[in-house]
């Protein structure tokens, strides 16, 4: 999947590469759910503050519980990264990083893109 190099460990490039792609799925996905009465903002908010206080197996559940809240399935490769002890930390750190990064564009643009 290419997610880990030949040696078994992690690949923090390609898992950085897959969690901001992850990242602007569920971004697309919030806006056209939780948009409302500023549940996109909050959903953020709360995985940012997630992830300077919790662990990274904690931040992945949350992640996970966004989608369930969502009604929306779990990408399979977020199944699969679940296996993985090496990946986890890394791909939630730049998940939830990827995120605000793409609110803060949002709102810095006015919404709109050049």
């Amino acid at each position: 999947m290419g997610l880990l190099r030949e040696d078994g460990t992690a690949d923090k490039s390609a898992i950085r590469t897959i969690a901001k792609a992850l990242a602007g799925m569920m971004f697309d996905d919030l806006c056209e759910y939780a948009d409302r009465d500023g549940g996109m903002l909050s959903t953020i908010a709360r995985l940012t503050q997630l992830r300077e206080r919790a662990s990274p197996r904690d931040l992945f559940l949350a992640i996970c519980m966004v989608y369930d809240e969502m009604r929306r399935p779990l990408p399979d490769l977020i199944w699969w990264i679940a296996g993985n002890d090496e990946i986890v930390p890394i791909f939630v750190d730049s998940f939830v990083q990827s995120l605000s990064q793409i609110l803060k564009h949002i709102q810095n643009e006015g919404g709109h893109s050049k």
